[in-house]
């Protein structure tokens, strides 16, 4: 049975339609539970991944990084951090001319490392400043306060 839509005065809007219960019920069971959806996915604000794997991960990036580009990269940090703005990790390219790495995954392995270390702390989240990133969700970061 398909509803009818009934016509009325022009500009009026005709009455909504609601969804039997039958189908409701349907719907409803279809609905990832929310308290399941936090359980499963770990927060971008997490200080550490939630499995070895993405450990292992970060770990190898660090390891296999230019050491001329890490000390490099660590230095831009610092500055950054001593000014008390809050900044991203493409931020340290414009104000530093610091060389993009040979895989972007190692600014995650390297602002990680600043921030196990005490340098840095992460205040949030924004959209990135990158132009090639299309302003995707990236950390951000501000001088951790000792």
């Amino acid at each position: 049975m398909t509803p009818t839509r009934r016509s009325g005065p022009p500009g009026e809007r005709p009455a909504p339609q609601t969804i039997s219960h039958q189908y409701s019920d349907r719907l409803q069971s279809k609905r990832p539970s929310r308290q399941s959806d936090a359980d499963m996915q770990p927060s971008l604000f997490d200080d550490e991944p939630a499995d070895e794997d993405a450990l292992a991960g970060r770990d190898r990036a660090e390891r296999n990084a230019d050491e001329w580009w890490i000390r490099t990269a660590m230095q831009a940090v610092g500055a950054m951090a001593n000014t008390g703005r809050e900044f991203q990790a493409f931020d340290l390219v414009q104000t530093y001319g610091v060389p993009e790495p040979d895989h972007p995954n190692r600014w995650g392995a390297l602002l990680t490392r600043a921030a196990r270390e005490g340098v840095i702390v992460s205040v949030g989240a924004a959209p990135s400043r990158r132009p090639s990133t299309a302003r995707s969700l990236t950390r951000t970061w501000r001088g951790a306060t000792r």
